[in-house]
């Protein structure tokens, strides 16, 4: 149970920061042709190295600013109109194995 809890913790600490970091993103690429935005993977990993050293720092802001950084840095372009279906390969589908091999 603790850690779904830790899971929970981190995704909300993560979504929170990527608000506050997309804001900058915002002001810092409104000249921009495209819209960019944080790239969400990204920052969920770089939380999960950060979080700990965050929760236990006395000055928990160098910290912060570091990850806010870092997390602007990895940021992916919005373009419209760029949905692309994917190409199966043959043969290629949802097949049903055995959880066990029976016996003979």
């Amino acid at each position: 149970m603790r850690d779904l809890y830790a899971k929970l913790l981190t995704l909300n600490l993560t979504s929170i920061q990527e608000i506050i970091v997309q804001i900058r993103v915002d002001q810092k690429t409104e000249s921009c042709e495209h819209r960019y935005q944080v790239n969400h993977v990204q920052a969920l990993s770089q939380m999960k190295g950060m979080i700990v050293k965050i929760l236990n720092s006395l000055n928990p802001r160098k910290w912060l600013l570091l990850l806010t950084e870092a997390m602007a840095k990895n940021t992916t372009s919005i373009r419209h109109g760029r949905k692309f279906d994917r190409k199966l390969r043959p043969g290629v589908g949802v097949r049903v194995r055995p959880a066990y091999k029976q016996g003979r």
